[in-house]
């Protein structure tokens, strides 16, 4: 009579090695694509940064110039992070623009000196790119944004936009 040996051990072992081999394969599975019509930031330099990266599985331009963005969840949170800006908003408070979002990053307010907008004016794009990231990454269909400018030396409302709506334009920053 042959005695036939458990092949418990065996399976065990393959199921970890399959496990361990195919991780890539089911995080992609569970990867989520995003969709971002408007991009305030290069775009370019976006694909550049994170394509091959850890910090997404894929991110590249489509035809009509939206940007497609595929994260799996861990990735998107760190996408979607506030503490992703909060080095821009520590240097413009150094240039005496204050930038204050929010909770639900919606609405921006910016308090701005006159003069600022040589230095202001990318970071104030960011922050445009910020808010719709973080709300499309968080569950929007699609995003908008009420961005209130005010003259922090005289008190007066500069301009008032919708964004994407209106077009964004931060030349009214220039003395």
């Amino acid at each position: 009579m042959t005695q036939r040996r458990s092949s418990f051990p065996l399976y065990l072992i393959l199921m970890i090695f399959c496990g361990l081999a195919l991780s890539g394969c089911s995080r992609a599975k569970d990867a989520r694509s995003y969709i971002f019509h408007d991009v305030y930031v290069g775009a370019e330099f976006l694909i550049d940064s994170h394509k091959n990266s850890t910090t997404c599985e894929d991110i590249f331009l489509n035809a009509d110039g939206s940007l497609t963005l595929t994260l799996t969840e861990a990735q998107r949170k760190q996408w979607a992070d506030p503490r992703q800006i909060e080095h821009m908003l520590v240097l413009m408070k150094q240039l005496g623009v204050d930038v204050v979002y929010s909770d639900d990053y919606t609405k921006l307010h910016i308090s701005a000196p006159d003069g600022v907008a040589n230095a202001a004016t990318p970071m104030l794009s960011n922050f445009a790119w910020f808010a719709e990231l973080y709300q499309i990454l968080n569950g929007s269909e699609s995003w908008s944004l009420e961005v209130t400018v005010i003259n922090c030396d005289t008190g007066e409302t500069i301009q008032q936009l919708h964004l994407p709506e209106d077009a964004l334009d931060w030349s009214f920053l220039a003395s």
